[in-house]
């Protein structure tokens, strides 16, 4: 299953979109504090999705460092709220990922032996 790394500051946004593709068969790791990924490894991630709004210059430096430190993870920054964009980033998450197989909904953790590791601190 496709791990998705979900990056958030406002958390009923992230709460909704944590929902929104948990249901659509995807292992989330929702993070509304960014200073939080400084104890975390974000290598086994498969995407991450990045959103600070409102403050669009914070995003995209963010989204500047984070690329430095995980240059193969694939990023998508997301800005808006409205549920016809929450539409366009699931498609945008699928063409990335694929379509994702079924699952239980919910916040996955994994261990070593199961795959790609999603919310694990060091």
């Amino acid at each position: 299953m496709a791990s998705i790394l979900l990056i958030d500051n406002k958390e009923t946004r992230k709460q909704k979109l944590e929902r929104y593709l948990s249901e659509a068969g995807y292992g989330v790791c929702g993070i509304s504090d960014a200073r939080s990924l400084r104890h975390m490894d974000c290598s086994g991630f498969d995407l991450a999705i990045i959103n600070l709004y409102p403050d669009a210059n914070r995003t995209w430096a963010f989204y500047r460092r984070f690329k430095e430190q995980y240059p193969g993870l694939p990023v998508l920054v997301y800005l808006e709220n409205s549920f016809s964009a929450l539409r366009s980033l699931k498609q945008a998450i699928g063409l990335i990922l694929g379509k994702p197989q079924e699952v239980a909904p919910g916040i996955l953790s994994r261990t070593p032996e199961d795959g790609p590791a999603v919310c694990r601190r060091h």
